[in-house]
């Protein structure tokens, strides 16, 4: 295999626990080195200097920007904004999160999974392109003191395999389908 790199842009630390976790596995058979790269903190210039560097590597590098949609109505209109930030950036190389980065962790937890963190039944989701970081945060179960340790327990019951079978999160099937399969 001739070597290639993937570089994967995310906003924050969140996102970051995400992909080392879930995501980064996906990728290690068809990728030699896989770097996380947080842009919540990265100026303009940095990002479209980056990006320039990436394309300058040719076939060995590739990329993708994580981005939640935020307040946007739709998926072109937030690609489309980071467009006009990163004039360089390719749009098919933009991911965006369907509402935010909650709804993928929640989108691989079954029913083992919602019962073994105790979150009440009211909270369990289907579907969870619409879940909110307000709704992520009030369905949190009181037993855990901290935001952070109640993530990673998700990460450690995460089932990819339900995202796959139950298509619990469509932004994240089209990652799954789009550059793990």
């Amino acid at each position: 295999m001739t070597y290639k790199q993937l570089f994967i842009w995310v906003e924050g630390p969140e996102d970051e626990r995400f992909v080392e976790k879930i995501l980064k596995p996906c990728f290690q058979e068809s990728y030699n080195k896989i770097s996380v790269i947080k842009y919540s903190q990265k100026t303009s210039k940095f990002k479209k200097d980056f990006i320039s560097s990436i394309i300058a590597m040719g076939t060995k590098a590739d990329y993708f920007y994580l981005a939640d949609i935020d307040s946007f109505t739709c998926i072109t209109t937030k690609k489309n904004k980071i467009k006009q930030e990163i004039t360089n950036i390719d749009t098919n190389k933009i991911i965006v999160v369907c509402k935010e980065i909650e709804s993928w962790y929640y989108a691989g937890l079954d029913k083992v999974g919602f019962e073994t963190l105790g979150i009440p039944k009211s909270t369990k989701y289907q579907n969870t392109d619409n879940l909110t970081k307000e709704q992520f945060n009030q369905s949190i179960p009181k037993k855990f003191d901290s935001r952070i340790i109640f993530l990673l327990e998700i990460l450690n019951l995460y089932n990819l395999e339900n995202v796959i079978e139950n298509k619990t999160n469509q932004s994240l099937m089209y990652l799954i389908n789009k550059h793990c399969q």
